[in-house]
Protein backbone atom coordinates (compact mmCIF):
# COMPACT_ATOMS: atom_id res chain seq x y z
CA UNK A 1 0.00 0.00 0.00
CA UNK A 2 1.49 3.01 -0.98
CA UNK A 3 -0.65 6.04 -0.11
CA UNK A 4 -2.46 5.32 3.54
CA UNK A 5 -6.49 5.09 3.55
CA UNK A 6 -8.12 8.50 5.28
CA UNK A 7 -10.70 8.14 7.86
CA UNK A 8 -13.16 10.68 9.16
CA UNK A 9 -15.38 10.02 11.87
CA UNK A 10 -14.92 6.43 11.89
CA UNK A 11 -15.57 6.20 7.83
CA UNK A 12 -13.47 6.11 5.40
CA UNK A 13 -13.20 9.40 3.55
CA UNK A 14 -10.21 8.27 0.57
CA UNK A 15 -9.37 5.06 -0.51
CA UNK A 16 -12.46 2.51 -0.81
CA UNK A 17 -10.53 1.40 -3.33
CA UNK A 18 -7.41 1.04 -2.27
CA UNK A 19 -9.03 -0.55 1.65
CA UNK A 20 -10.93 -3.26 -1.00
CA UNK A 21 -7.81 -4.18 -2.55
CA UNK A 22 -5.95 -4.40 0.71
CA UNK A 23 -8.56 -6.80 2.16
CA UNK A 24 -9.05 -8.96 -1.22
CA UNK A 25 -4.58 -9.23 -1.54
CA UNK A 26 -4.08 -9.95 2.12
CA UNK A 27 -2.11 -6.98 3.33
CA UNK A 28 -2.52 -5.19 6.50
CA UNK A 29 -4.37 -1.31 5.21
CA UNK A 30 -2.57 1.63 7.17
CA UNK A 31 -4.92 4.22 8.19
CA UNK A 32 -4.78 7.99 8.86
CA UNK A 33 -6.93 10.47 10.58
CA UNK A 34 -8.28 12.84 8.51
CA UNK A 35 -7.91 15.93 10.94
CA UNK A 36 -9.01 19.32 8.99
CA UNK A 37 -12.28 20.91 8.90
CA UNK A 38 -13.19 20.53 5.10
CA UNK A 39 -13.35 16.88 4.54
CA UNK A 40 -15.26 17.63 1.68
CA UNK A 41 -12.78 19.73 0.23
CA UNK A 42 -10.07 17.21 0.58
CA UNK A 43 -11.91 14.78 -1.41
CA UNK A 44 -12.54 16.87 -3.89
CA UNK A 45 -9.25 18.05 -4.26
CA UNK A 46 -7.62 14.47 -4.45
CA UNK A 47 -9.88 13.55 -6.64
CA UNK A 48 -9.59 16.44 -9.12
CA UNK A 49 -5.85 15.55 -8.60
CA UNK A 50 -6.19 11.77 -9.85
CA UNK A 51 -8.95 12.09 -12.29
CA UNK A 52 -8.77 14.05 -15.59
CA UNK A 53 -12.50 14.80 -15.73
CA UNK A 54 -13.74 16.63 -18.80
CA UNK A 55 -15.78 20.00 -17.73
CA UNK A 56 -19.20 18.03 -18.32
CA UNK A 57 -18.23 15.78 -15.53
CA UNK A 58 -17.04 17.83 -13.49
CA UNK A 59 -20.40 19.99 -13.70
CA UNK A 60 -22.37 16.61 -13.09
CA UNK A 61 -19.99 16.54 -9.87
CA UNK A 62 -21.16 19.95 -8.60
CA UNK A 63 -24.84 19.48 -9.51
CA UNK A 64 -24.63 16.37 -7.50
CA UNK A 65 -22.73 17.82 -4.33
CA UNK A 66 -25.30 21.37 -4.66
CA UNK A 67 -27.28 20.47 -1.66
CA UNK A 68 -28.57 23.71 -0.44
CA UNK A 69 -31.76 24.58 -1.71
CA UNK A 70 -32.25 27.66 -3.89
CA UNK A 71 -32.86 30.55 -1.71
CA UNK A 72 -31.99 28.38 1.45
CA UNK A 73 -30.80 30.16 4.41
CA UNK A 74 -26.90 30.40 5.10
CA UNK A 75 -27.13 31.88 8.12
CA UNK A 76 -28.60 28.78 9.95
CA UNK A 77 -26.93 25.55 11.36
CA UNK A 78 -27.55 22.34 9.28
CA UNK A 79 -29.61 20.11 10.60
CA UNK A 80 -27.36 17.06 9.87
CA UNK A 81 -23.65 16.75 9.93
CA UNK A 82 -23.47 17.26 6.38
CA UNK A 83 -22.15 20.20 5.31
CA UNK A 84 -24.57 21.89 2.85
CA UNK A 85 -23.19 23.18 -0.68
CA UNK A 86 -25.19 25.59 -2.79
CA UNK A 87 -24.67 25.38 -6.48
CA UNK A 88 -22.06 28.26 -6.70
CA UNK A 89 -19.55 26.61 -3.98
CA UNK A 90 -20.01 23.30 -5.83
CA UNK A 91 -18.92 25.02 -8.44
CA UNK A 92 -16.11 26.72 -7.86
CA UNK A 93 -15.02 23.91 -6.31
CA UNK A 94 -14.52 22.08 -9.18
CA UNK A 95 -13.44 24.63 -11.38
CA UNK A 96 -17.23 24.89 -14.00
CA UNK A 97 -19.36 27.92 -14.12
CA UNK A 98 -22.78 28.03 -11.87
CA UNK A 99 -24.46 28.14 -15.37
CA UNK A 100 -22.82 24.40 -16.52
CA UNK A 101 -24.02 23.13 -13.11
CA UNK A 102 -27.17 24.64 -13.60
CA UNK A 103 -27.54 22.88 -16.88
CA UNK A 104 -26.23 19.31 -15.02
CA UNK A 105 -29.52 19.87 -12.82
CA UNK A 106 -31.16 20.02 -15.67
CA UNK A 107 -29.69 16.63 -16.85
CA UNK A 108 -30.51 15.06 -13.68
CA UNK A 109 -34.40 16.43 -13.79
CA UNK A 110 -34.93 16.04 -17.17
CA UNK A 111 -33.12 13.39 -18.72
CA UNK A 112 -32.81 9.51 -18.55
CA UNK A 113 -30.52 7.64 -16.20
CA UNK A 114 -28.82 6.67 -19.52
CA UNK A 115 -27.80 9.94 -20.97
CA UNK A 116 -27.01 10.79 -17.33
CA UNK A 117 -24.22 7.53 -17.11
CA UNK A 118 -23.22 8.69 -20.45
CA UNK A 119 -22.62 12.51 -19.29
CA UNK A 120 -21.07 11.26 -16.47
CA UNK A 121 -18.82 8.77 -17.97
CA UNK A 122 -17.04 11.44 -20.79
CA UNK A 123 -19.20 9.93 -23.40
CA UNK A 124 -21.48 12.77 -24.07
CA UNK A 125 -21.08 16.50 -22.99
CA UNK A 126 -24.14 18.20 -21.09
CA UNK A 127 -24.79 20.78 -24.02
CA UNK A 128 -24.96 17.70 -26.78
CA UNK A 129 -27.80 15.84 -24.23
CA UNK A 130 -29.55 19.04 -23.94
CA UNK A 131 -29.56 20.07 -27.64
CA UNK A 132 -30.77 16.09 -28.57
CA UNK A 133 -33.31 16.55 -26.32
CA UNK A 134 -34.57 19.48 -27.91
CA UNK A 135 -34.32 18.28 -31.05
CA UNK A 136 -35.87 15.07 -30.10
CA UNK A 137 -38.87 17.30 -28.52
CA UNK A 138 -38.85 19.43 -31.55
CA UNK A 139 -39.22 16.61 -34.12
CA UNK A 140 -42.03 15.04 -31.82
CA UNK A 141 -44.28 17.76 -32.11
CA UNK A 142 -43.80 18.08 -36.23
CA UNK A 143 -44.51 14.10 -36.52
CA UNK A 144 -47.58 15.20 -34.22
CA UNK A 145 -48.66 17.77 -36.27
CA UNK A 146 -48.16 15.92 -39.60
CA UNK A 147 -50.14 13.24 -38.13
CA UNK A 148 -52.64 15.73 -37.16
CA UNK A 149 -52.92 17.04 -40.63
CA UNK A 150 -52.57 13.69 -42.44
CA UNK A 151 -56.33 12.26 -40.25
CA UNK A 152 -58.44 16.16 -40.21
CA UNK A 153 -57.09 15.84 -44.48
Amino acid sequence: LIESIVLYEDSILDGRNRYRACIEAGVKPKFVQYEEDDPLGHVISLNMQRRHLNESQRAMTAAKLATMKQGSRTDLEPSADVRKVSQSEAANMLNVSERLVNYAKKVQRELSEEVQQAVSAGELTISRALADQKNATRAATIQKQADSIATTG
